[in-house]
C-alpha cells in the first residue's frame, strides 16, 4: 500500500518512484527539528567561501507517513503554512556520498 500526500507537486514519473518504493513521503510535523539548522541530527556545518554554513546531511533518520523510520536522503522538500512535507530516496547513489 502506497501512501500519497494530497495536493503534492510531483509529476507522474516521480509518483512512479513512490509507487515502486524508491521514494517515500514524510511530513515535517513527524520529524521534530527538521527545519532547525542547529539540529545536529539533520544538519552539519560546512565551510564555503570562508564562511561556515549549516546544510542538511546527505542521509538522515526520517519518520515517513506510513509510520516507519528510515535512514535515507531527503530528495524533495516542500514548505507550506499548513502542510510541509517531503520525500526521501532509497537510491544507492546517495550511499556513495558521505557527510565528512
Amino acid at each position: 500500500m502506497n501512501i500519497i500526500i494530497e495536493n503534492h507537486n510531483l509529476g507522474p514519473e516521480l509518483v512512479d518512484k513512490i509507487n515502486c518504493n524508491k521514494w517515500k513521503f514524510f511530513k515535517f510535523k513527524d520529524n521534530p527539528g527538521i527545519k532547525d539548522s542547529s539540529n545536529k541530527e539533520f544538519y552539519k556545518t560546512i565551510t564555503f567561501r570562508n564562511k561556515n554554513q549549516q546544510v542538511l546531511k546527505n542521509k538522515v533518520k526520517i519518520n515517513t507517513v506510513d509510520g516507519m523510520q528510515h535512514f535515507a536522503h531527503i530528495i524533495h522538500w516542500v514548505e507550506s503554512v499548513s502542510n510541509s512535507w517531503g520525500c526521501i530516496s532509497f537510491d544507492p547513489f546517495w550511499d556513495s556520498h558521505d557527510d565528512q
